[in-house]
């Protein structure tokens, strides 16, 4: 009996764990960001700046916020496969204590 407690406590530590992965994965949700800011947009004076300075430098905020972006993406998606194999394996180990059970009540 405690062979069939066993393996149904790791299938649940198993579940556990992928849910605390994918739940990390919502918590960077705010840093993504967006181009242009308007902040970055108030700062312009339209009078001293040129309409050349103004879209390159919107142009400069872009590429810096795709690359971050790229950077938050990544982290999110090894963080969401490692969540998938955690529980991968929290199934394995629930058909092998179903099985298990399934034989001992037959």
């Amino acid at each position: 009996m405690l062979i069939v407690f066993s393996i149904f406590l790791i299938s649940l530590i198993f579940y556990l764990a992928s849910l605390l992965v994918f739940m990390s994965t919502l918590n960077n949700l705010n840093q993504i960001r967006t181009v242009p800011n308007i902040d970055t947009l108030i700062d312009f004076d339209l009078d001293n700046n040129s309409f050349d300075e103004i879209v390159s430098s919107i142009l400069i905020s872009l590429n810096r916020c795709v690359e971050g972006n790229d950077k938050i993406l990544d982290e999110k998606n090894s963080k969401g496969h490692l969540g998938l194999r955690l529980m991968r394996y929290g199934v394995g180990f629930i058909a092998i204590f179903i099985i298990y059970v399934g034989l001992i009540v037959i």
